[in-house]
C-alpha cells in the first residue's frame, strides 16, 4: 500500500508540474496575442490602401510600356 502511495503522490506532483507548465505557456501566449492585437489594431488599413493603389497607379503604366499591361 506504501508504493502505491507513493506512486500516486509522485503522479500527483507530476501532474500539478504539468499543469503550471501549461498554465505558464497559455500566460505566456495570451501576452503574445494580445500584443499583436494591439499592433494590428495600429495599422491604418484605409492609409495601406490609398498607397498600394497609388503606387498601382504608377506600375501599370510602366508595365504597359514593357509589354506586361492588361
Amino acid at each position: 500500500i506504501s508504493v502505491t502511495v507513493s506512486q500516486a503522490q509522485e503522479s500527483i506532483t507530476e501532474a500539478q508540474s504539468v499543469l503550471q507548465n501549461v498554465d505558464k505557456l497559455v500566460e505566456d501566449n495570451a501576452e503574445l496575442v494580445h500584443e499583436s492585437i494591439r499592433k494590428m489594431s495600429e495599422i491604418d488599413f484605409e492609409g495601406l490602401n490609398e498607397s498600394i493603389d497609388s503606387l498601382r497607379a504608377i506600375v501599370e503604366p510602366l508595365a504597359g510600356l514593357f509589354g506586361r499591361g492588361r
